[in-house]
């Protein structure tokens, strides 16, 4: 998983002068970093209830190949950035909290489900 701060340093590198340098940096984001980013914007996106469509729209693919290629995404574990960043953090926290009551909500309709079936 890369951090925020290779990240930075993969696109300072691939804009700037030394050619052999922005050429290991844009393989580096290509195959590490982009994917990784693109996993995580979709993981984000599911989470927030978007549908398919909205999401292939904005990637600009079609609905199909997004589904296909993301299916179960939101299932996953959303990963942190590594940053010194205090709002990066803020906002992670913040992500990792609603996560947390997105899962208490659900175990608690599951809970509610179970226990109103058994009342009939």
């Amino acid at each position: 998983m890369p951090t925020l701060d290779e990240i930075h340093r993969h696109v300072d590198a691939a804009a700037g002068d030394d050619p052999r340098e922005a050429l290991i940096a844009v393989r580096k984001l290509l195959n590490d970093d982009v994917p990784w980013l693109e996993r995580r914007a979709v993981q984000l996106a599911r989470r927030a209830w978007w549908d398919w469509p909205r999401i292939s729209r904005l990637l600009l693919r079609s609905r199909q190949a997004v589904r296909q290629r993301f299916a179960g995404v939101e299932n996953d574990a959303i990963p942190d950035f590594v940053t010194d960043d205090p709002y990066v953090k803020l906002q992670v926290d913040a992500e990792k909290m609603l996560q947390r009551w997105r899962d208490a909500d659900a175990r608690r309709r599951a809970r509610e489900g179970v226990e109103s079936g058994g009342e009939r």
